[in-house]
């Protein structure tokens, strides 16, 4: 649960930064704009990486919380971006309908959504690897 969580957390923290940077028009250079960009992918995923190692740490090792956290801080702008990729399919569906509000509503809840799950599927796996790892030094 705590997966879940940092994982919407940090999504639609990501989602909501770049719709406002992009519907706030800002006048902004190159490198002011790949900085923010680099700020809105990174920055919610390391937050949101902290929160869920202190979640997890109660749950089970210290280690095992913080590989886990770890995995997700790496792996969440990665997710964000196979999310936006895949996300094209309802926004074209939506964009036949000729409503800016369903555009919107495909954009935030395709990439939150799809998000999340990218983000807990990779989290399970890295769980499952710790637990894997554990057993075996244990044997």
């Amino acid at each position: 649960m705590a997966v879940v969580k940092a994982s919407l957390a940090s999504a639609a923290v990501s989602v909501a930064g770049v719709l406002l940077a992009t519907l706030s028009k800002l006048a902004l250079t190159r490198v002011q704009e790949d900085v923010l960009i680099i700020s809105l992918a990174y920055g919610p995923g390391v937050v949101a990486a902290y929160w869920l190692f202190r979640g997890l740490r109660s749950r089970c090792s210290s280690r095992q919380a913080k590989k886990v956290a770890l995995a997700f801080a790496m792996t969440a702008p990665v997710c964000l971006a196979v999310s936006a990729v895949i996300a094209q399919i309802p926004i074209g569906f939506a964009a036949q309908w000729n409503s800016r509000a369903a555009i919107f509503g495909a954009i935030v809840i395709t990439l939150i959504i799809l998000s999340t799950l990218l983000n807990v599927a990779v989290c399970s796996f890295a769980r499952w690897l710790v637990a894997l790892e554990r057993r075996a030094a244990e044997s």
